[in-house]
């Protein structure tokens, strides 16, 4: 599978989010009152520094009365989404991908996302994240390697079932694990890897935020678990 992943150039970012606030006579600090962030923040976008969330990015296309493809430059189309013919833009089929989780803060925090990446055909994801140590590593070396992505739904969009590759927030850290069912009717998260511990949970829903719905494989290929785990999620 040949998906990326699809940040925004920054830099022209800047100079367009700049040039469509300025065109719909608003100010950086009314901006960062209808985005609930700080005058400073808008201008660092505005400058190339930082990017906003996808979030903050339908607010600003909306008082800016044109698209988010419009701001990323995806199109140079301003006109609103729904003004926009035919078919829908690239942008909107891409999603945040989750780099490192701040303690305490949102999975979709705005300092969460790295950048952005392309769905693969046929996948209802909300986000994508990027996986970090070994534990849905086999001792074979078949699994999830440490930098691979794969695509979550969150909970609203799919409820998690025993035998689903899950996202779960433990303790204040985000982690990947399968979610089980033992025979006395409890909950549980378990590793690939064999070296980490079972985490128990109060019942299916606990600590849950989102169900992997596909993964990037490669390159390498690896067959084997992520094969099986693939057909299953897409179920």
């Amino acid at each position: 599978m040949g998906y990326g992943t699809c940040e925004m150039a920054t830099g022209r970012f800047g100079k367009r989010l700049s040039e469509a606030r300025r065109r719909a006579g608003l100010t950086q600090e009314q901006v960062a009152a209808l985005t609930g962030k700080t005058r400073q923040a808008v201008s660092k976008w505005e400058r190339g520094e930082a990017e906003p969330s996808f979030e903050d990015l339908l607010i600003m296309a909306e008082a800016f009365g044109t698209s988010v493809a419009y701001l990323a430059g995806e199109t140079d189309d301003p006109r609103p989404i729904d003004a926009l013919e035919r078919q829908a833009l690239p942008l909107l089929n891409r999603v945040p991908l989750i780099g490192c989780v701040a303690a305490g803060t949102p999975l979709l925090a705005e300092q969460n996302i790295e950048g952005w990446i392309a769905l693969p055909e046929g996948v209802g994801a909300d986000f994508a994240l990027r996986v970090k140590g070994d534990s849905m590593l086999r001792p074979d070396g078949l699994g999830l390697r440490d930098g691979q992505i794969v695509f979550c739904a969150s909970t609203a969009r799919r409820a998690p079932e025993t035998g689903n590759m899950v996202i779960a927030l433990i303790d204040g850290e985000v982690t990947i694990k399968w979610l089980l069912r033992a025979a006395d009717g409890t909950w549980f998260l378990r590793a690939s890897n064999p070296k980490y511990r079972d985490i128990p949970l109060k019942s299916r829903d606990d600590r849950i935020q989102a169900v992997v719905v596909d993964m990037l494989t490669g390159p390498p290929q690896y067959p084997g678990e992520i094969a099986a785990a693939r057909e299953q999620v897409r179920r």
